[in-house]
């Protein structure tokens, strides 16, 4: 029989023996985050648990999803079924089984309804990296005595060869790899996400489905979300994280602070991000009604939600991972009958792509460039390092890509720049007047009255700047009597 339940947990607050104390009684440590790795059968995988917990002070650990930690053990996952189905110890794996390994158990997996395999060459080659850091492991800290794998002068169990890798820095150095891993796929390119998928992502999120105190959850919940990936280009596990103490007064501060990942730190480190007051104003209205009316009703219920982070699930009030974020984003990429390709990352490349075209207008404006090729490499450095600080990308060079997309998009929106600016103010006041909207059936937070005099208000406004973009005052002084 098949078990294909997941071998790991995410286990908080542990208390662990750390050192014997010959005078006194066993020293324990506490420990924030670790996660309990077991055997098909439910018997504790020792080995890889003692792995994982020296891994654990190298890499970042989250306590509501195990952050890199959680894609070590999901990595091993696949050797520790391996070893258990055909009944090897990890010391024992030499050529003939890691091969049977690599090539038949990782490439024997279920094709997608799309008629792609579940996982790719480049995610199956992840693995058997971290397989290989295991074995590593292994052979330094509880058998010493062996070399499992290794390079041929070694005589290893399992041999690896030496390969000439360029760094970011264009240095050479010498790594070890497997040489029957798969070929590495080419990626597809992910290009920003298009203003019609947008549109249409947006109007399943605005559709009314408001039965239940949960369905005006979701929808709120859904907006939100989309708002934010659009005004912050941050990734879905950022969102994830977003807390509310860290949050407490966005109209007043003009921005939201998420935390950073991909930084490979204990704790990722905290940005701040300027958005628009629109995207302020319907964030804090979201945390004091649908949040807060959601929290009620499940306290009211017996449940025990949790007060910290700013998205939660419907059903219990827990933080929503990063994966079930995506899943609901697939759902309403399926119900928008949305058939091209669309995933949330999409919103962060559409994100970097207009704030470099922003940078890069300015810098067209003092010189006189026709190709990106004319543009010195300091020069693009400089752009994408302010981008960077917005975006949270560590090293600016990996947004070289976006110069040629953002000189593209200016191409193409240069001749209606005031159209695109036209639609941005368009965008906003729907946005003001879509919470005022909301705000009607609220009384005990908002009266009609005042809503009818702020929306004639924002409409008046809306006029003005629109005004304003269309028939801009002349330059020169004021010649009028």
């Amino acid at each position: 029989m098949k078990n294909n339940h997941q071998l790991f947990r995410v286990i908080n607050d542990v208390e662990l023996p750390s050192h014997l104390n010959p005078h006194t009684k066993t020293i324990t440590k506490d420990i924030k985050t670790l996660l309990a790795f077991l055997w098909p059968d439910g018997s504790p995988c020792v080995p890889i648990e003692l792995f994982l917990l020296e891994k654990s002070y190298e890499v970042t650990v989250r306590s509501y999803d195990g952050g890199s930690l959680k894609v070590w053990a999901s990595h091993l996952s696949h050797l520790a079924r391996y070893c258990f189905n055909n009944s090897i110890q990890f010391q024992d794996l030499d050529d003939n089984s890691f091969k049977n390994f690599a090539i038949y158990h990782l490439g024997n997996q279920e094709i997608s309804k799309f008629g792609f395999p579940s996982r790719s060459n480049n995610t199956n080659r992840a693995v058997i990296r971290s397989c290989i850091s295991f074995l590593q492991w292994l052979q330094t800290t509880l058998f010493i005595d062996r070399v499992i794998v290794g390079s041929r002068e070694l005589s290893p169990q399992i041999r690896l060869i030496k390969k000439e890798k360029r760094g970011r820095g264009l240095e050479k150095k010498t790594i070890l790899e497997y040489p029957y891993a798969p070929s590495p796929d080419t990626p597809e390119p992910k290009g920003p996400m298009p203003g019609t998928i947008r549109n249409k992502l947006w109007d399943i999120a605005l559709e009314s489905r408001n039965h239940t105190f949960r369905e005006c959850y979701l929808q709120a919940r859904r907006e939100q979300i989309l708002s934010l990936l659009e005004a912050t280009g941050c990734r879905p596990g950022e969102l994830a994280m977003m807390a509310i103490d860290e949050n407490p007064q966005p109209v007043k501060m003009g921005a939201v602070f998420l935390r950073t990942e991909k930084r490979r730190r204990k704790i990722d480190p905290l940005r701040r991000i300027p958005v628009s007051l629109e995207v302020c104003i319907t964030l804090e209205r979201y945390l004091m009604v649908e949040r807060a009316d959601l929290i009620a009703e499940l306290k009211f219920d017996g449940h025990t939600p949790n007060d910290r982070y700013v998205f939660l699930t419907a059903d219990k009030g827990l933080p929503i991972s990063p994966s079930a974020m995506n899943k609901d984003f697939t759902r309403m990429v399926k119900r928008a009958g949305i058939t091209q390709r669309a995933c949330m990352s999409m919103f962060r490349h559409r994100f970097i792509t207009i704030q470099v075209a922003l940078h890069l207008q300015d810098y067209l404006a003092s010189h006189n460039v026709t190709t990106t090729n004319q543009i010195l490499i300091l020069d693009k450095i400089s752009i994408l390092t302010r981008v960077a600080a917005i975006t949270g990308h560590s090293n600016p060079e990996s947004l070289l890509p976006y110069i040629d997309l953002a000189w593209e998009y200016l191409g193409a929106f240069r001749p209606i720049d005031g159209a695109r600016e036209l639609v941005s103010l368009l965008n906003e006041s729907a946005g003001y007047i879509r919470t005022l909207g909301k705000a009607a059936g609220k009384t005990a937070h908002m009266t009609k009255t005042a809503i009818v005099e702020s929306t004639v208000n924002e409409l008046r406004a809306l006029e003005r700047r629109i005004r304003k973009l269309i028939d801009p005052p002349k330059c020169g002084p004021d010649t009028s009597t």
